[in-house]
């Protein structure tokens, strides 16, 4: 993880994905895997592959990466691909994880122009 972060600082995104993917790929039973899914997805993320980058912030939450801090990138991934009803559900999950709501100004100002007030009205029907 220290090594694919330091590739990352350094823009060497081939080089990090590399250590990454080996990373997650030998320490399939380790603590911190999901740390690793999640630079792993930073990575995808710095060239623009939201897609890849939803399915690895997915798994990273599947094997017990925190929540505050995949579901802002999952929700930011998820309103690049025009998802924008789970991009609000996971923005709302985030802060009701602790995610400062402020950060996500931007990602949230474009999921309500999308999608309106149709998303206030299910968020009255469905509470978090």
């Amino acid at each position: 993880g220290i090594l694919g972060t330091a590739y990352i600082e350094k823009e060497q995104i081939e080089w990090a994905e590399e250590v990454l993917r080996l990373g997650v790929q030998w320490g399939q039973e380790a603590e911190d895997t999901g740390n690793l899914y999640v630079l792993l997805a930073k990575v995808r993320l710095k060239s623009d592959r939201w897609g890849e980058s939803i399915g690895l912030l997915r798994r990273a939450l599947f094997v017990g990466a925190k929540p505050v801090a995949v579901l802002p990138m999952l929700a930011f991934c998820y309103a690049k691909r025009r998802r924008f009803v789970a991009a609000a559900v996971c923005l709302d999950d985030a802060i009701a994880a602790g995610a400062d709501g402020e950060a996500q100004a931007e990602t949230r100002a474009q999921i309500e122009k999308e999608i309106g007030p149709a998303y206030r009205k299910f968020r009255e029907l469905v509470p978090l």
